[in-house]
């Protein structure tokens, strides 16, 4: 049997892994293990099983006593180490004792490596989990806020505590915000934890706002002079670094480096975007990433073995030691650090790993839970090591693991790794005067720099500024230093307008990148800045793309912008993140920016980013973007929605994106393009008439490719000009992905037909035709009726209606609808009888063979097991650690405990729809829903009619009138032991409930 130590750890601090809805519990009490022996699990034994990349050596900064229970690291100017612990992970304080938590200062005395003294600088904390030096104290993130403790009188112990922020998410002790890190623009940044929070600022250093500041996929930002504070663009979740450049990138559990491509203005200004859209996966995410373990490592869910499943501690430090830009990520799944090599990609950056099959970093004890990483003084890396046998949070264990006993071992353990080439002497000289801090700026490893920049936020620059002015003007110094020097000048109004102009024409794209990123918003500059639209680095101009469409209208004329967006436009159409930039202009320059792109750029037509603009001025003003898109359409005499479109004809896809662009703007403006049509001019509505009937009867063109008579599917959709050859594309020989997407443009436009089709085909049908079926049936009563019927006559099966849409139409706001339903498809409200009814099917093995087939039908729409399915639901593949008792309850009583990722929210539209699915995104404009099926659907908020969440489970209670309890034993079987089907022999009863509890 193999150990169940090693089986549930996939996360620490980071990790969000829920499995089927299975009844959670808090961990009984244990024994601290600091009462225990470790035999085997020794600082000492820990060196001698990891392995790391040739040419490294690791040693030992730091072990018990002095440390425990680690989870974060900063340095401060004088060499020390200031450590973040957290002894109460993962449930808090046991037996009546208060929060343990501390933070400590440990400092290395003889230079020899080793930190040897420890003193406690702050303790008492509950779950802290972030600390930033600064001044006489340090910033500490924990319980829902932000502290600032001070040391008055120098002795390493803080005497005085300020709140200055509260607010921050608490629900659970992992998804916290953490991970305080000052930039090189003297502004601290905090990653909120994945659960974000409604922020306010308490101290008098920042002025009060009338409301909380939302934290729902945004991180957070403070002057810690005071004065600025509020939201950022990012989501990190446990780990969060900053180079000198301002390059910010976090983490979280299946990301191992997200970069905050966009500023959240952009966001903000922009109505089709949503804070995710400002993120970009740097490093290979989720199913595409790959780690190569060498301890046991055994994670919640098989489908992310070998993969990312609990990403923390990312930095991505520049160069280190004058070698390729690296990026380092922790994954205490594997009790590995991951090593990828950074490289630009366009305007972005992009990471691969190691291409060697090992890691940087790694161990075969698998105690090793390296959490968090920081570069250390002369440039070392510097590992945070937890030291845990489960590192899994409780409230992730199935029922039947919960009270374990080795849940607190390691408890008191504690380890700080410190890698460097082998050879490397490394020194580092403590600042303590302005000098010493000059001398750091320069310095060639990443530590020494932000120290040395620190130290002069805290003093400042005053008699140093030319000599700041002089590394940023040295095109051959070192480029890291000139970026922070100029940040530090701007920082105190000091950089001077010469200076400034200067590093626009500097040879270094970084170089110019930050003079885009300091300039003020003067009249001056903003003309300077759009004079280098056409600068030869694309990172430059997304910069310069940034700046421009952030600018108040007073501040520069708005042609010269209009020129400046256009142009950049043209060269960096295919660059996501600059597009997006430009996308997000204000509203006021949305048309003379399409006019000048569509005369400026010879694939304009059609691109993604003519599209977008379209779409976002036909919201707001339909005819304005008819106007724009009217010569840029071709006129057509005759009827083109016939069906009998020549090749002469066919429009292309570049123009039936801008025809769909302009209806989808439409319905966004909250018109129906029947009407935006009507209020058009005569010539204007004959050319967008014409090219809508042209891209509408590209979807009945057989020679035209899949994606291209989608859009026109879309267009017939929107506008309501559906020929009737639209009823052929329900045929069975029309491509799937069409006849999906057809249904609820027939159920709208041709119900009468449709409906007639349907009688006696429905039962017949592929299930995700049927579930289009199901799901446009619910946008009107009388179709609803109409499904009721077929149920009810016994021409279709009840189990067509998955139990989500059973409960829903049992609740529906038609009184008679409700009540027909609750008659047609009452389940057995009495859940122990239920389970009493089936209990035979979780103590007798079945075919899991059958089963395989019965997840396929009646699972795979919202689960995957063996890449087959989809994963919106929780995740179901990972049966070693349930019995099939628990896989039974979860199935039949989903309700019994349910994991608030997964609550089934319900949302009507104010055209009829109805959406249902998880909530994936939620912004003050827009809610995200993933659906079954893995397609996620965004909806603005003025479409939205209601929208309310039950408080069930995505998977609600009904599954019983899926199958029978012979049926039921089969996919529990399957569920078991899904991974022995390829073995060569089958596996015998007995063999078979061994390997299933393994």
């Amino acid at each position: 049997m193999f150990n169940l130590k090693n089986q549930l750890s996939s996360s620490v601090l980071v990790c969000q892994l829920a499995m089927v809805v299975v009844a959670w519990g808090p961990v009984g009490a244990n024994e601290p293990s600091g009462d225990r022996e470790h035999e085997g699990h020794s600082a000492e034994r820990l060196i001698e099983t990891l392995e790391v990349r040739t040419g490294y050596e690791v040693s030992l900064a730091a072990s018990e006593p002095s440390v425990s229970d680690p989870v974060a690291i900063r340095f401060d100017h004088r060499g020390r180490m200031w450590v973040v612990e957290m002894p109460d992970y993962p449930t808090g304080p046991r037996d009546g004792a208060g929060p343990a938590g501390r933070i400590r200062v440990l400092t290395d005395t003889d230079d020899d490596g080793r930190y040897d003294q420890a003193a406690t600088f702050a303790d008492g904390l509950m779950f802290p989990t972030g600390v930033q030096p600064y001044r006489d104290g340090a910033f500490v993130t924990l319980a829902g806020k932000i502290v600032y403790f001070v040391d008055t009188d120098g002795d390493d112990v803080a005497d005085r505590r300020e709140v200055w922020f509260e607010g921050f998410a608490t629900e659970n002790e992992q998804l916290r915000a953490n991970h305080p890190t000052l930039g090189p623009d003297g502004l601290i940044y905090v990653a909120n934890g994945l659960r974000g929070g409604s922020v306010v600022a308490v101290d008098s250093r920042f002025e009060s706002r009338p409301d909380p500041i939302d934290l729902r996929a945004r991180d957070f930002r403070f002057d810690p002079e005071g004065g600025d504070w509020g939201a950022v663009a990012g989501n990190s979740q446990f780990g969060l670094t900053i180079d000198d450049f301002g390059r910010r990138i976090g983490c979280s559990n299946r990301n191992p480096a997200m970069l905050a491509a966009l500023d959240l203005d952009a966001i903000e200004r922009d109505p089709l975007l949503a804070p995710r859209d400002a993120i970009f996966d740097v490093a290979a995410a989720a199913d595409r990433s790959r780690v190569v373990p060498i301890a046991d490592a055994w994670t919640t869910s098989n489908l992310h073995a070998g993969q990312f499943s609990a990403a923390c501690g990312v930095v991505a430090p520049g160069q280190l030691n004058g070698t390729d830009e690296w990026l380092f990520v922790c994954e205490p799944t594997g009790s590995l650090v991951q090593r990828q090599t950074l490289r630009r990609d366009g305007s972005v950056w992009s990471a691969e790993r190691d291409t060697v099959d090992s890691e940087f970093l790694a161990s075969s004890d698998s105690w090793f839970r390296p959490v968090d990483l920081t570069i250390g003084p002369g440039g070392e890396l510097y590992v945070v090591d937890m030291s845990r046998a489960v590192i899994e949070h409780p409230n992730w264990v199935p029922e039947e693991l919960k009270n374990r006993g080795d849940t607190w071992d390691g408890v008191g353990l504690g380890r700080i790794l410190r890698v460097r080439r082998t050879g490397d002497s490394p020194e580092f000289t403590s600042i303590t005067t302005r000098g010493d801090a000059m001398a750091a700026l320069q310095a060639s490893t990443p530590l020494e720099r932000q120290l040395g920049s620190r130290f002069l936020f805290e003093s400042g620059i005053e008699e140093i500024e030319e000599p700041l002015r002089e590394i940023v003007r040295s095109v051959h110094g070192n480029v890291a230093a000139r970026g922070r020097a100029a940040r530090l000048l701007r920082r105190f109004d000091a950089l001077g307008e010469e200076t400034w102009r200067g590093m626009l024409d500097d040879p270094e794209p970084r170089v110019r990148a930050v003079a885009v990123t300091i300039a003020d918003r003067e009249p001056a500059s903003a003309t300077a800045i759009a004079e280098i639209a056409t600068d030869t680095d694309p990172l430059v101009r997304r910069h310069v793309a940034t700046y421009l469409t952030s600018l108040p209208s007073d501040v520069i004329d708005g042609s010269v912008a209009v020129d400046a967006l256009a142009a950049i436009a043209a060269q960096d159409a295919d660059d996501l993140w600059t597009r997006r930039v430009i996308g997000s202009v204000d509203e006021g320059s949305l048309r003379p920016l399409l006019d000048q792109y569509f005369d400026s750029a010879s694939t304009a037509s059609g691109s993604e980013l003519a599209s977008h603009l379209v779409r976002r001025l036909a919201r707001r003003s339909a005819s304005e973007a008819a106007d724009v898109l009217r010569p840029r359409l071709r006129r057509q005499s005759g009827d083109s929605g016939n069906g009998r479109t020549g090749a002469a004809e066919t429009p292309g896809v570049g123009e039936a994106r801008l025809v769909l662009a302009w209806s989808q703007g439409v319905r966004d403006g909250k018109s129906s393009v029947a009407a935006a049509l009507d209020g058009l001019a005569d010539e204007t509505r004959a050319v967008l008439v014409s090219a809508i009937d042209r891209v509408v009867a590209l979807a009945i063109d057989p020679r035209v490719d899949v994606p291209a008579r989608r859009l026109g599917v879309d267009v017939a959709g929107l506008s309501g000009r559906v020929p009737e050859t639209y009823r052929a594309i329900l045929g069975p020989t029309q491509p799937p992905e069409l006849r999906v997407a057809v249904v609820p443009v027939l159920f709208r436009w041709d119900r009468d037909w449709t409906l007639d089709y349907l009688q006696d085909r429905l039962a017949s049908m592929p299930h995700p035709l049927r579930r289009a079926v199901v799901a446009a049936s619910l946008s009107s009563n009388e179709s609803t009726e109409w499904l009721l019927g077929r149920i009810e006559s016994d021409e279709v099966a009840k189990s067509i209606l998955d139990p989500a849409t059973a409960n829903r139409l049992r609740k529906h706001r038609d009184e008679a609808i409700a009540k027909r339903a609750q008659s047609l498809l009452a389940p057995d409200a009495d859940r122990q009888k239920v389970l009493a009814t089936y209990a035979s099917a979780a103590r007798v093995d079945g075919n899991a063979m059958a089963g395989k087939e019965l997840f396929s039908e009646h699972c795979s729409a919202c689960h995957q097991i063996d890449s087959k399915g989809t994963n919106v639901g929780p995740d179901i593949s990972d049966s070693r650690t349930k019995t099939p008792e628990a896989l039974l309850v979860a199935i039949l009583d989903p309700n019994a405990a349910i994991d608030a990722a997964y609550v089934r929210y319900s949302l009507l539209t104010d055209d009829g729809r109805v959406l249902e699915g998880l909530m994936v995104d939620e912004t003050a404009d827009s809610v995200t829903l993933a659906q079954q099926g893995g397609e996620r659907v965004t909806v603005r908020r003025d479409q939205i009619e209601e929208l309310h969440s039950p408080g069930v489970s995505l998977m609600p209670n009904g599954f019983e009138s899926q199958m029978n309890v012979e049926q039921m034993r089969d996919l529990i079987t399957y569920l078991k032991n899904w991974r022995y089907l390829d073995r060569d022999i089958p596996l015998s009863p007995a063999e078979s409930a061994d390997a299933g509890s393994e």
